[in-house]
């Protein structure tokens, strides 16, 4: 999609351009799909509602079958970002009915298995057949180019989620992030996740940068629910972090402070033995000159006793 890699005003003021050229009035493919495009874009920018009416006003019985796909792909994403937006509202429910609908509708109109079965596997996730699913994904791994790989990925994560086990669902976010991130793509929620689980785990470090890039995408892209999703769990993550890094620096203000008095123990050690040591040496002199004083006098009585015999 045009809106993954670019700023949203960056991806509208393109389809705006693309939009005045000749083509646009006389190219129904084109001019279709520039609508679908402008309706994706909205959704991705929060603006449901706009994006919602802009679809419904497209004809879909006039599409080609790749826009038609396209078409139902982008009402899929949208009520699904509605769905998102709205839980635990009146109007969930209605959006999750809508978001199956059409994931249906992509089911059935798709023609390449790969993305056939993706989508297939995100209905059996959706439907609590997570072994179902994950037969379904690793079977068209080998097969798949790196674009279909990220959404393999991600069902794969989401239905060992639903298993309960945490250690594949981080392999697969972490492959998915990484596949995310090569692609440039700015628009995604599997960083995220992945730094909570990260963060539940003890590992703050890693968790606190991975949602800081997470924040930063998706401030870049302007996906509003991905911002919201990202702020939602960054107080969080962001006050473990500073509470560890105060720690961190309580610990070595302790160790410094140790590794001071070590310092001024060991040089009032050193003035000590300096100070013995130059008693030593007047003491050490005082004997010398004693015994140089008793030799002589030693000298003296010998030369005396001499003299007299």
């Amino acid at each position: 999609a045009i809106h993954s890699r670019l700023q949203c005003d960056s991806a509208v003021n393109i389809l705006r351009r693309l939009s005045s050229v000749p083509e646009a009035d006389s190219d129904d493919n084109l001019r279709h799909y520039l609508a679908i495009s402008n309706g994706e874009i909205m959704g991705i920018m929060g603006l449901y509602n706009d994006a919602e009416q802009l679809l419904k006003n497209i004809n879909s019985a006039s599409l080609s079958h790749e826009n038609r796909l396209f078409y139902y792909q982008t009402l899929r994403s949208v009520y699904g970002w509605m769905a998102d937006f709205a839980h635990e509202t009146p109007s969930y429910g209605k959006y999750v009915t809508l978001t199956n609908t059409f994931r249906d509708s992509i089911i059935a109109t798709e023609t390449d298995k790969i993305a056939h079965d993706i989508a297939l596997a995100d209905k059996l996730i959706v439907n609590n057949e997570p072994d179902e699913a994950i037969k379904l994904l690793l079977d068209n791994l080998a097969d798949s180019q790196h674009e279909e790989r990220i959404y393999l990925y991600f069902n794969l994560a989401e239905a060992y989620r639903i298993l309960g086990d945490t250690k594949s669902q981080t392999y697969y976010l972490i492959l998915t992030s990484i596949s995310d991130l090569r692609s440039g793509v700015t628009e995604y929620l599997a960083l995220p996740t992945l730094a909570n689980i990260l963060y539940k785990n003890g590992d703050i470090d890693r968790a606190y940068k991975y949602l800081i890039r997470s924040m930063d995408d998706a401030n870049f892209c302007e996906a509003k629910l991905r911002t919201m999703e990202v702020s939602n769990i960054f107080p969080i993550i962001d006050k473990a972090y500073k509470q560890k890094e105060l720690e961190n620096r309580k610990g070595v203000l302790f160790f410094t402070a140790i590794l001071v008095a070590l310092v001024l123990v060991l040089l009032a050690g050193l003035f000590f033995m300096l100070k013995q040591n130059k008693k030593l040496s007047l003491t050490r002199q005082k004997l010398a000159d004693a015994n140089n004083d008793l030799t002589r006098v030693n000298d003296e009585l010998n030369a005396a006793n001499k003299n007299l015999i």
